[in-house]
């Protein structure tokens, strides 16, 4: 049997997000681990927004929004992003759309990304 799980809930984790999860970095892989980001980060962006949070299609969301002027610090191929607190923890991992060469000294953009925590199911 599945519980219910209030809507206060899962907004306490999205606001903890939007609270924390202040600098997005651009990466050549995927990680969950903050010392790793050191290695795999080819650029990012401090000062990160959020829309929400707001009802989902199932369960609840948060918007981030989009970036633009994020600073390219190392040159190569990104295929995720991740969004950190910027000193030790690491929130969300996810896949770029298309992976994209950068070139050190540039700027770059995201486009909005909504994360969402979805109802439980039994």
């Amino acid at each position: 049997m599945a519980a219910t799980i209030s809507d206060s809930v899962f907004d306490a984790a999205l606001n903890f997000l939007e609270t924390n999860g202040t600098v997005v970095h651009i990466l050549t892989q995927a990680t969950m681990t903050w010392s790793e980001i050191a290695t795999y980060t080819k650029g990012n962006k401090t000062g990160c927004t959020y829309t929400g949070p707001a009802d989902h299609t199932s369960g609840r969301k948060t918007v981030l929004d989009a970036i633009s002027g994020g600073s390219v610090t190392g040159s190569g191929t990104v295929t995720h992003f991740a969004i950190t607190n910027g000193s030790d923890a690491v929130y969300v991992c996810q896949e770029l759309n298309a992976s994209q060469a950068v070139t050190s000294g540039n700027t770059f953009t995201l486009t909005a990304c909504t994360i969402a925590i979805p109802d439980p199911t039994a």
